[in-house]
């Protein structure tokens, strides 16, 4: 979840972060990214951070359908957040690398399944290849680089939670899934930017897991304990190793959303590895006892032995 400091140069959304200004200024609760406070709970309003960290906060799912409160300036302000219409002109000045900045995959009903030729720059020919053609949805990785408003959002994130917050963006052609089920090993928080999307959550397989995890089997899920259309401006939270599967709704507009990550191996059990390790390692550069070997044959243990001399 590395995130890199914005570009140089000229900004890829240079009319977005104007719009972006004017908002904030307005103070627009929806968009309050004005500390780390008010910048969570712009996220997960009408709930307070208390009431979020007290009652959802990697216990479950927290679902916030409030589109039908959005005013039209609003919704206008999320599609120039980033949408198709951006992507398209990310084609066009061919400013995208494969890998580098987005990948592109689609699920085939059993797994997930990367683009075919998706290499090099994008450009409006390839993209049109890859997104009407093979019907692929896009990851647009770290997409703060070209925002204003998403990069003062996770900065102030980073400083609420204290670790690191990472961001993508999935643009979806309707009627389509680009991931097979599968659970992460960060908190996720998604807001919908533009389209439809519905969204099926299961009990997790691994409770706050560790490892993310890819291609599970969908007759294996059984029943969702959620299911859910996320529209423009709806929000949802929900804590890592949830199952999760989402496909965008039929019609003619593409489903565009940012994900946001956070408290990657941020657990008790990385704490303590990490303090042991140091500490381990401290005592054997301070004092010869600790780099003395063990006793031969002391250790019947076949994992210390498996090495050959």
């Amino acid at each position: 979840m590395k995130r890199q400091a914005k570009k140089n140069g000229t900004d890829m959304c240079s009319n977005t972060n104007k719009r972006l200004k004017t908002l904030i200024e307005a103070k627009n609760p929806l968009f309050d990214f004005i500390s780390p406070t008010s910048s969570l709970e712009s996220l997960i309003q009408p709930f307070n951070s208390k009431t979020f960290l007290n009652d959802y906060w990697e216990k479950k799912p927290l679902v916030n359908l409030r589109h039908g409160a959005l005013t039209k300036h609003q919704h206008e302000v999320l599609s120039s957040i980033y949408s198709t219409q951006v992507l398209e002109e990310a084609a066009k000045e061919k400013r995208l690398l494969f890998g580098r900045d987005f990948h592109a995959c689609r699920f085939d009903g059993e797994k997930t399944v990367d683009a075919v030729h998706a290499k090099g720059t994008l450009t409006s020919a390839s993209l049109k290849k890859l997104l009407h053609g093979q019907k692929c949805t896009f990851q647009i990785h770290q997409p703060q680089r070209y925002s204003d408003l998403l990069w003062r959002l996770l900065e102030h994130l980073e400083s609420y939670f204290g670790c690191l917050v990472g961001s993508n963006v999935y643009i979806t052609p309707p009627g389509t899934q680009g991931l097979a089920p599968h659970y992460d090993d960060v908190e996720v928080f998604i807001l919908q930017l533009e389209g439809s999307k519905h969204w099926k959550l299961y009990k997790p397989q691994v409770e706050l897991a560790r490892d993310y995890v890819v291609n599970l089997d969908p007759e294996s899920l059984g029943n969702p304990i959620e299911e859910f259309t996320l529209r423009p401006g709806d929000f949802l939270y929900f804590p890592r190793g949830t199952i999760h599967q989402a496909c965008a709704d039929e019609g003619n507009q593409f489903s565009t959303h940012i994900t946001i990550s956070t408290y990657q191996h941020q657990s008790y059990g990385d704490y303590l590895r990490s303090v042991l390790f140091s500490s381990v390692e401290g005592l054997a550069s301070s004092s010869v006892d600790f780099r003395r070997g063990i006793p031969l044959g002391s250790i019947s243990n076949p994992v210390f032995n498996s090495s050959p001399l």
